[in-house]
């Protein structure tokens, strides 16, 4: 038999404790499953890097004429335009395309070009220095997401628990009230 608390607990006292130690246990799965789920971001994107870097190689493209407008690009970046670019592909093939150039890229001048090996212009490989980045973004994001969620669960327990014992203080409150002011001769 467990020995009586020296406090008295309430009932809603014992289902918050139970709640706040599952959330915690919850809170330890969450940061083992965001650093999975980071980990795995990671090699993911070293494999796509390295994948990418196999497949594509960068050659010089030479701009024979303006095509387009200028491009927009997100709003932090310059934008760019089409233009129409001759090059070399990995084979030896003279090639001709519409490719994007930066805006002060002029006709004449030569541009750096990402090509697969079929000598068809590709974007440029991804960087495998942006895998740390990107697996700490996924990481931190599930992370603070789960927080997030236990944190609201945790508001949520805590609100019903105080409503809960608000009313059992005015249900206690209303039985000792009359004797206390003397509104009733109890002895």
């Amino acid at each position: 038999m467990a020995a009586a608390s020296p406090f008295p607990r309430r009932r809603t006292d014992r289902v918050e404790d139970a709640v706040a130690v599952l959330l915690c246990a919850l809170g330890v799965v969450v940061l083992v499953v965001a650093a999975l789920l980071g980990v795995m971001a990671h090699g993911s994107v070293t494999a796509r890097a390295s994948a990418q870097s196999v497949d594509r190689v960068r050659v010089t493209a030479t701009i024979t004429r303006v095509v387009g407008p200028t491009v927009p690009a997100a709003p932090s970046g310059p934008g760019g335009r089409r233009v129409l670019a001759d090059w070399t592909a990995p084979d030896g093939t003279p090639r001709t395309g519409e490719v994007t150039t930066p805006v002060s890229a002029a006709p004449g001048s030569v541009v750096p070009l990402w090509v697969d090996r079929a000598g068809a212009a590709v974007r440029a490989p991804v960087s495998p220095r942006s895998a740390p980045l990107v697996g700490a973004v996924v990481g931190i994001g599930i992370a603070l997401l789960g927080a997030a969620l236990l944190l609201v669960v945790w508001r949520v327990v805590r609100r019903v628990a105080a409503g809960r014992n608000a009313e059992a203080w005015a249900r206690g409150w209303a039985e000792v009230e009359p004797t206390w002011s003397g509104r009733t001769n109890a002895t």
